[in-house]
C-alpha cells in the first residue's frame, strides 16, 4: 500500500471530503484483509473507514470507525458487541473531530487510535 503522504499527494486536488473518502477507500482495501467478522462490519454511505480491533475481552467484537456526520465534520466511533450475543453492534461516539480541518491530521488521529487499540492486546 502507498503511504499516507503518497495518497495525499495523489488526491491533493480533490475537495476535503472527497480526498478523505479516496484515502479511506485505499486504507479500507488493505484493512478488509484483516477483518475476521466481515458480516458485522459497520457500513454505510458516511462510514468512511471501518477497522476491526481487539475488544476489552476476547469475547468482544469491536470496530473503530471514521464517520462523516455532515460535510467536513467527522467523528471517531467504536462499535462493539459480545461474540455470543444475538444483539447488533452498538455504537458509541469516541471523539468529535469536527474541529480538524486538515486531512493529514484527521487521518493520523484516526490511525493513532487504531494503533493504540491494537497495542492494548
Amino acid at each position: 500500500m502507498k503511504s499516507i503522504d503518497e495518497l495525499l499527494e495523489s488526491s491533493k486536488n480533490l475537495p476535503f471530503d472527497e480526498q478523505i473518502k479516496f484515502i479511506c477507500d485505499k486504507i479500507q482495501d488493505d484493512e478488509n484483509l484483516k477483518i475476521i467478522d466481515k458480516d458485522l462490519q459497520p457500513t454505510g454511505p458516511n462510514m468512511f473507514l471501518s477497522v476491526q480491533v481487539p475488544g476489552i475481552t476476547e469475547n468482544d467484537i469491536c470496530f473503530i470507525c471514521l464517520e462523516r456526520e455532515r460535510k467536513q465534520k467527522y467523528i471517531i466511533s467504536i462499535w462493539t458487541k459480545q461474540r455470543e450475543s444475538q444483539t447488533s453492534l452498538k455504537r458509541s461516539k469516541v471523539q468529535d473531530i469536527s474541529e480538524i480541518d486538515n486531512v493529514k491530521k484527521l487521518l493520523f488521529l484516526f490511525i493513532e487510535k487504531v494503533v493504540l487499540m491494537r497495542q492494548n492486546k
